[in-house]
C-alpha cells in the first residue's frame, strides 16, 4: 500500500519520504529491488527511487507536510480482535515531527472510531498541537486490489473523511492530483465504515458462493456452471464463482475487525461471521473430499506424491504476496496430517520463498510426473495454456486432479485413462 502510493506521488511530482524500520527492506529499495511483484512498479520504482523517493529507516530524516498512514492493522491469533500497536507506532514517530498546519492521512484499514479515538490524542499530547485548528486529519482508505494497484490509484475513487471541513478540503485537493473522482463521505466514522463495508461484503459475497459449492458437491451438480448461467442478462445478479477459500492480507482479517466492532456496541455480527467460518473451512473440505477419492482407487493421500500448483493468494490480477494465502492454510492441514512429499510451483512466487514456506520447487512437468495428486489453488492465466491433457498422462495413476478454480474442462481431464477430476462446487458426487 505504502511503496504503490509513493511511486505515483513520485510521478506525479511529489517529493517523497518513504519511511519503514525494516532496514533490509529499505536498502533493497534503495538498490531499487522490489519487494513483490506489481504489474508495472519495476519501472516507477527505477526511476524515482533515490530522486523524487527517498525511502529510510531515519526517522530523522524525515521533514513534510502532508503525512501518510499505510502500517498494517493485524489480528491477534488468539482472541481475533485487531492489534492497533503498529498504527500507534507509526502515529508516535509522526507526532515528534508534527508542525503548524500538517496533514495527517490514514489509509490502514481500522475498526471504526480509530482515527478519532487513538490516532487524535496521540498527535496531540506529544505535538501539543490542536486537531482541526492546528493541524490537519483525514482518514482517507486505500482501495486497490493487488496486481491492480498502479492502475487503480489512478481510476478508483477516492474516499475521504476528516477531522473538520478544512482537513477533508486539503485530502481531497490531495488526491485530486492523483484520481479523477473523490468522494467526501463526511466525519472520520463514515470514511473507516466504507472501508469495512467494501471489503466484508466481499467476504460475505465469496462466503455464499462458497456454501453453494459445498452443496452443489453433495448434489453433483456444477456449481460454476450454473453460475454463470443465471448471471446471463439478469444484472441484479452478480453472483461470483467458487474458490478454495478466501485468504489474501483484507479480506481474512478485516471481517474480524468489524466483528470486534460489532461487539463493542452490543451487536451480533451473523452475516460476517458465517460467511468467515465457511472460507476458512474450505482447506478441511479440500483434504476431505481429496482423502475419499483416493481411497477410494486404494491409495493413501499422505503417502503419495502431492503437487501443488499457486501459492500466492491469487492469480489474477498477479500478485507474488503470500500473506495469508490460502494454498498456506491447505498446506498447514496437510502438514498436520502428517504429509510430506510435497512439491510446489507457481509462476510469481521465488523458489527460494517456496522452500521457505517447506515444499519442493519444480517446474509444471516435474511437479506432474509421478504424482498421484495435483492441486490447481489459485487462478494464475498461464495455467489454461498448458498442454494438460500431456500433463496428467504423466501422473501416477490412478490419480486424482483438484481443480480449485475451474479452470479446466472435466470433460477433458476425466476423458484421460485413470485420471479422477475434482472442483470446488463441482466433479464427482461423493
Amino acid at each position: 500500500v505504502g511503496l504503490t502510493l509513493a511511486v505515483i506521488l513520485a510521478e506525479n511530482g511529489f517529493n517523497v519520504t518513504g519511511f519503514d524500520k525494516n532496514k533490509e527492506l529499505v536498502n533493497k529499495l534503495k538498490d531499487k529491488e522490489i519487494p513483490f511483484y506489481e504489474d508495472g512498479l519495476e519501472n516507477l520504482v527505477d526511476a524515482h527511487v533515490n530522486n523524487s523517493l527517498k525511502p529510510t529507516y531515519f526517522a530523522d530524516e524525515i521533514l513534510a507536510d502532508i503525512y501518510i498512514i499505510t502500517v498494517g492493522t493485524p489480528i491477534l491469533p488468539d482472541s481475533k480482535k485487531p492489534d492497533t500497536e503498529y498504527i500507534k507506532n507509526a502515529v508516535k514517530v509522526i507526532a515528534y515531527k508534527l508542525k503548524l498546519d500538517d496533514l495527517v492521512i490514514l489509509r490502514s484499514t481500522v475498526p471504526v472510531g480509530c482515527t478519532r479515538e487513538i490516532v487524535i490524542p496521540i498527535l496531540e499530547q506529544i505535538s501539543g498541537l490542536k486537531a482541526g485548528r492546528e493541524f490537519f486529519v483525514s482518514y482517507c482508505p486505500e482501495r486497490t486490489a493487488e496486481g491492480r494497484a498502479l492502475t487503480e490509484l489512478r481510476e478508483l475513487p477516492q474516499i475521504v473523511g476528516g477531522v473538520d471541513h478544512a482537513s477533508r478540503q486539503l485530502s481531497i485537493r490531495f488526491f485530486n492530483e492523483n484520481t479523477h473522482t473523490v468522494i467526501d463521505v463526511g466525519s472520520l466514522e463514515s470514511a473507516e465504515m466504507c472501508k469495512l463495508l467494501d471489503n466484508t461484503y466481499r467476504d460475505a459475497m465469496f462466503g455464499y458462493a462458497n456454501q453453494m459449492a459445498t452443496f452443489a458437491e453433495k448434489l453433483g451438480l456444477n456449481l460454476k456452471e450454473l453460475v454463470n448461467k443465471v448471471n446471463i442478462g439478469y444484472d441484479r445478479n452478480r453472483i461470483p464463482l467458487p474458490s478454495p477459500g478466501v485468504g489474501g492480507p483484507c479480506l481474512s482479517k478485516d471481517p474480524y475487525i468489524l466483528i470486534d466492532n460489532f461487539a463493542k456496541v452490543g451487536l451480533e455480527c451473523e452475516v460476517t461471521s458465517a460467511a468467515r467460518k465457511i472460507n476458512e473451512s474450505a482447506p478441511k473440505n479440500i483434504f476431505d473430499r481429496c482423502h475419499v477419492v483416493l481411497k477410494s482407487v486404494g491409495k493413501n493421500l499422505l503417502k503419495e506424491k502431492i503437487f501443488i500448483v499457486g501459492f500466492a493468494f491469487k492469480g489474477n490480477p498477479v500478485t507474488s504476496d503470500l500473506r495469508d494465502s490460502t494454498t498456506l492454510w491447505f498446506l498447514d492441514y496437510l502438514r498436520k496430517q502428517k504429509a510430506e512429499n510435497i512439491w510446489g510451483y507457481d509462476p510469481v512466487v521465488s523458489q527460494n520463498d517456496l522452500e521457505n514456506v517447506g515444499v519442493k520447487p519444480c517446474n509444471i512437468e516435474d511437479g506432474f510426473k509421478s504424482s498421484s495428486i495435483v492441486f490447481i489453488m489459485n487462478n494464475h492465466s498461464s495455467y489454461t495454456n498448458l498442454n494438460i491433457n500431456s500433463l496428467l498422462e504423466t501422473m501416477n495413476k490412478p490419480a486424482l486432479f483438484y481443480d480449485g478454480w475451474n479452470m479446466f474442462s472435466h470433460q477433458d481431464v476425466e476423458s484421460i485413462s485413470g485420471i479422477h477430476y475434482l472442483a470446488v462446487g463441482g466433479g464427482l458426487k461423493l
